[in-house]
């Protein structure tokens, strides 16, 4: 079970499609999309950075992905630190603190790693990457200008295959100890694109629970899962079948074969041009077993917080 929230799928979502500026300017065009026209929230494109813009109640604040790398970074190691943190540090839906300690022998536990000096030296550049994003809050947009009041978000030292990572408490973890998505065991010794595909399916999951429990399943459109898996665009490759097709097929039959909670269903008629293919097949995603029954507990919590509300 980890914590989610838009800033962190945001974050996961923008490592995972850093290869050029052009995919984060057709990822911030879509994200305004997939927000439905909020106005709390809003995604720009400046001097090769990408920075996200929020406002709420509490203030205004902004993440800045200064260096982004260029080679693409798993989402796996962020997927874990989040698990940690919900382990470790929230308490009743509330961060209760700011420290976060861990061993390197944890990762290869759980598959990430096949070594703990692979785990120490893969954990160095993850936790870099994370702290090459800075933030800014203030009470209102004017204040949030100011360049030179970006923080880190995290900072981190090691001793031997120990880390112990220090969160700035600006940055808002309250918002993501509310919303939670729950992952398959079988989720960090996936493959990277399917790793990215099983994530993007439990994060989405929590948001589609009346059509899990009426139909058994909801649908993904392949538009979505070609920019999640940061699959090219149709116009730069000359062989779509082998660097689009493929790859989706292959990570469709990897998660299918790794677990039983989570079952994807490809419905595409593949007799279609590309362009067609992808705009309207989709993916429908079967949740079973202990994800379905977590899915089902929150719906009846959010069932009994709107009968509160109402009273």
């Amino acid at each position: 079970r980890i914590p989610t929230s838009p800033v962190f799928d945001l974050i996961g979502n923008t490592l995972n499609n850093c290869r050029s500026v052009e995919n984060l300017d057709a990822l911030c065009r879509r994200d305004r999309i997939i927000s439905k026209g909020k106005s709390d929230s809003k995604y720009i494109l400046q001097d090769g950075r990408l920075i996200f813009l929020r406002k709420s109640g509490s203030g205004v604040t902004k993440l800045y992905f200064n260096n982004l790398p260029k080679n693409k970074p798993t989402i796996k190691f962020l997927v874990f630190f989040l698990s940690e943190i919900n382990l470790k540090l929230i308490c009743s839906g509330k961060i209760k603190a700011f420290i976060l300690n861990f061993d390197a022998e944890q990762l290869v536990k759980i598959g990430l790693y096949k070594s703990v000096k692979a785990a120490v030296a893969g954990i160095e550049k993850q936790l870099q990457i994370l702290e090459s994003i800075t933030v800014v809050t203030a009470p209102d947009v004017e204040s949030c200008k100011v360049e030179n009041s970006q923080r880190i978000i995290l900072s981190h030292n090691r001793k031997g295959r120990r880390f112990s990572v220090q969160l700035n408490s600006d940055f808002p973890w309250g918002e993501s100890t509310k919303h939670f998505a729950t992952l398959p065991d079988c989720f960090y010794t996936l493959g990277n694109r399917s790793s990215v595909l099983m994530y993007y399916c439990c994060y989405l999951a929590r948001q589609n629970i009346r059509a899990i429990k009426t139909d058994g399943y909801f649908e993904i459109g392949l538009r979505g899962i070609q920019s999640r898996l940061s699959l090219p665009d149709e116009d730069s490759t000359k062989s779509p079948k082998t660097t689009i097709r493929e790859p989706i097929w292959a990570s469709i039959d990897e998660i299918n074969s790794k677990n039983s909670d989570i079952k994807l269903e490809l419905s595409a008629d593949e007799s279609l041009n590309t362009y067609s293919y992808l705009d309207n097949g989709k993916i429908r995603v079967h949740i079973k077993g202990e994800i379905k029954a977590a899915l089902s507990k929150l719906k009846k919590t959010r069932e009994v917080q709107t009968d509160k509300k109402g009273n």
